[in-house]
Formats: structure tokens, C-alpha cells, sequence
């Protein structure tokens, strides 16, 4: 039996691959004390992608199918590549930081099982900025009832994990409940946040962009993804 036969729909949120590097990058050192990581600085961010962006270069294929070019990346392949680094400081710095951006390669996957028809993705910039319309586009595509909110309901206003609001609250509690007063809480990514040098954003950007047109075409949909400009 085909696994399409059990009629799952499976919608999918999606976050501009380039913010959501830099964002990983960020919580996965600052939620560690200074101690264990040492000096953090944005040209640590730089090495890791740079080394993220070679791995997955040098495991990926362009293939030429009815005169369009596509490309195929070994996904085992590189994930094994990931986990067969050494992690130095005990921080798992190699992990796809990178690769987990590259969703038109991990969607194949469910495309492999699944119809499109039953795969539904949106933006995570549009659930920001238009919450209501895009939970009501999920609520159709799930064949639910979209009547059970409105417009001016305060959840679909508020913004979670925002700035480590929620990290910062959430250890100042541990704080307060450990018997050791002298163990400052890590910084939240928002206190140590430093941005992308526009030079590398814009490398970043032109190496995601083929693989972002092959999910495009997948997917019947720009997400429009490219680097804003100021």
C-alpha cells in the first residue's frame, strides 16, 4: 500500500534559509555560558558556514533533465560528513547549519511518498505578517473548521521566541530556584546579536539560490527569498 493511501496532509513552515542560519547559529552559542564557549564573535559564524557551504558543494551533483538543470545532493552523505567531524568545546558547530536551509532536498523526500497535492508550505515571514490569512489558509487545506478565531484574537498578535524573551524569563526562574546565586545566565541571542556582514549575505544568498528555484518549482511557489534590499 502506497503511504499517500492513508490521506495524511502535511503542511510545512518555511523561514528565509538565510535567517534561520544565522538564528541557529545564534541560539546554539549563546544559550551556552561564556565559559564553556569562550569570545563568540560573527567571524566564528562565517567559518562555520563557510565550512557547511563547502560540504555540501562538494557532495552535490548538477544533473541536466529535458534541458533544465537540477541539482542532487547526496543527503546521507553529507549528514554523515557532519557527524563525522570533531566537535570541539562540546558544541555541535557541525550540524547542517547551512544544510538544513536546503528544504527543496528534504521535501523530495516526502514527495517520494506523498502527492504535492497533500503537502501544503508557507512562509514564516507571511505567518508574521499576515497570521490570520495563513492559519486560515492551513485551516482549508486541513479541511478544518476556520471559523473558530477571528482577526483580533491576541494570540495570533502575539510574537513567541522573540529576541529570547522566553529564554531570558525561563532562566531567570532556574535562577531563582538554583542554590548557586554566583551562576549568571547565558545571554540571550538578542543581547549578543551581531549581524550578517552584507558581503557574506550575499554570498549566502547567491549559493541558496538555485536551490531555492527547485523548491519554488516544486512547491508551484515563490517564497521570494533574496536578500532585501536597504
Amino acid at each position: 500500500m502506497d503511504a499517500y493511501e492513508c490521506s495524511p496532509v502535511c503542511p510545512f513552515s518555511l523561514r528565509d534559509p538565510v535567517s534561520r542560519a544565522h538564528s541557529e547559529w545564534q541560539m546554539r552559542h549563546f544559550s551556552q555560558k561564556k565559559e564553556q564557549v569562550g569570545e563568540v564573535t560573527i567571524q566564528l559564524f562565517l567559518e562555520e558556514a563557510g565550512r557547511d557551504m563547502r560540504r555540501i558543494e562538494e557532495n552535490t551533483t548538477t544533473l541536466t533533465e529535458e534541458n533544465k538543470t537540477k541539482l542532487s545532493l547526496d543527503w546521507p552523505g553529507y549528514l554523515k560528513e557532519c557527524s563525522d567531524v570533531d566537535q570541539p568545546k562540546g558544541i555541535n558547530e557541525f550540524q547542517p547549519l547551512v544544510g538544513r536551509g536546503l528544504y527543496y532536498h528534504q521535501l523530495l523526500n516526502w514527495a517520494k511518498h506523498f502527492p504535492m497535492t497533500q503537502i501544503h508550505v508557507v512562509s514564516s515571514d507571511d505567518m508574521r505578517a499576515r497570521p490570520a490569512e495563513v492559519l486560515n489558509g492551513v485551516c482549508k487545506f486541513l479541511g478544518i473548521d476556520d471559523t473558530f478565531y477571528h482577526d483580533e484574537q491576541p494570540f495570533l498578535r502575539e510574537q513567541k521566541n522573540v529576541g529570547g524573551t522566553t529564554f531570558k524569563s525561563s532562566m531567570a526562574a532556574c535562577s531563582a530556584s538554583t542554590s548557586s546565586a554566583t551562576q549568571a545566565p547565558a545571554a540571550s541571542p538578542s543581547e549578543r546579536k551581531e549581524p550578517i556582514p552584507p558581503e557574506f549575505e550575499e554570498k549566502l544568498y547567491s549559493f541558496f539560490a538555485p536551490h531555492n528555484q527547485l523548491l519554488y518549482e516544486l512547491i508551484d511557489k515563490d517564497m521570494k527569498w533574496a536578500k532585501k534590499q536597504k
